[in-house]
């Protein structure tokens, strides 16, 4: 075991004069026991690392983003999805600039993931038109400059009282961002948070062009945590070079307290059709024929703990509907949640 501290930013091993603040095995940083979410981490000072990393968080939900917004740096937290940013800049209003660009269009994956459009055929824009949209393009940039300038004035004048600048933005806008920030003279101050960071890979089906243009805006900034839940196969980072060679730590939850975390017991299926298998799982939850498994509790006591509820992830709200009509559920038996997204 390595004990490491972290000093400008750099990860140095531990000597006998050196208060340490980090464990690390093997790449795996050990969450100490009693931690539940990263903001009670005290001694948590992984993300501030100044050069580029990869950051396994493991498990969802454990206030990554929040720790970021509510840090004493200056951070950027770029999302592959304006709804995350929304509710984000929502939960910190006055504390956190969003960056909306209302040009940019939501990806119709978003809505749903089993159909993808194809552009659609149309007359060719007359010069006027796209003499419009540019002078739309011109205007909104304008705006959200000065607005974001407005902000990182605040913010310092504000410094004193601990007030720190944290900007959201897209994925897509983040070049306009960094545009803004190196005029201003200050980007190199920021620590750039990718959160969801395998979407750079899954979202190129749909426009490579634009994810790959986002990497490029990357290059040479040090100060950059990718981080997901869900990160990408080691061996599929490797074949690129922009990942291939960066450093790759993994929080882990189970070290000092093994029940913190505890693995789901996934049973893999193979369906042709989702309404099918939701159909006939339903159709056991109805009957009364709950699943049931085993765990041990903090004092190592094992507890039993039945599932009276089957939670479903579709991402159509064609199948949805297929789903209900099939299983004949009524209101009172179901519960729909949908994302926020435009019509």
């Amino acid at each position: 075991m390595i004990e490491y501290d972290i000093i400008n930013g750099e990860l140095v091993p531990r000597t006998e004069t050196s208060k340490s603040n980090l464990v690390i095995e093997d790449s795996k940083i050990i969450v100490p026991k009693g931690i539940r979410f990263i903001s009670d981490w005290k001694d948590y000072s992984l993300f501030w690392f100044q050069f580029p990393h990869i950051l396994d968080k493991k498990i969802p939900g454990c206030g990554f983003t929040e720790y970021c917004i509510r840090s004493y740096m200056p951070v950027i937290l770029c999302s592959p999805r304006k709804i995350l940013l929304e509710n984000k800049a929502e939960q910190h209003k006055g504390e956190v600039f969003y960056f909306k660009n209302e040009l940019e269009t939501d990806l119709e994956m978003d809505k749903d993931l089993t159909k993808i459009t194809k552009a659609s055929g149309g007359k060719e824009e007359t010069e006027s038109e796209k003499a419009d949209k540019e002078s739309k393009r011109t205007d909104t940039y304008t705006r959200l400059k000065n607005e974001l300038i407005s902000y990182l004035k605040y913010c310092s004048d504000n410094m004193t009282k601990g007030v720190s600048p944290k900007i959201l933005v897209t994925y897509d806008s983040f070049r306009l961002v960094k545009e803004i920030l190196k005029y201003e003279g200050v980007l190199n101050n920021f620590y750039i948070v990718i959160d969801e960071f395998q979407s750079i890979f899954t979202d190129s089906r749909f426009k490579s062009t634009t994810e790959m243009e986002f990497v490029e805006q990357l290059k040479g900034l040090q100060k950059v945590c990718y981080v997901s839940a869900t990160p990408m196969i080691d061996s599929y980072l490797k074949e690129m070079p922009e990942f291939r060679d960066l450093p790759y730590y993994e929080l882990d939850w189970t070290k000092e307290d093994p029940n913190r975390a505890i693995k789901p017991d996934l049973k893999i299926r193979v369906v042709r059709s989702i309404t099918s298998q939701a159909k006939e799982i339903i159709k056991t939850y109805k009957d009364g024929n709950f699943e049931k498994s085993t765990k041990r509790d903090e004092n190592g006591v094992i507890q039993t703990i039945e599932s009276r509820e089957a939670v479903f992830y579709v991402n159509s709200v064609s199948n949805i509907i297929s789903i209900i009509n099939a299983t004949k559920l009524t209101p009172e038996e179901c519960n729909i949640l949908c994302s926020k997204t435009e019509a």
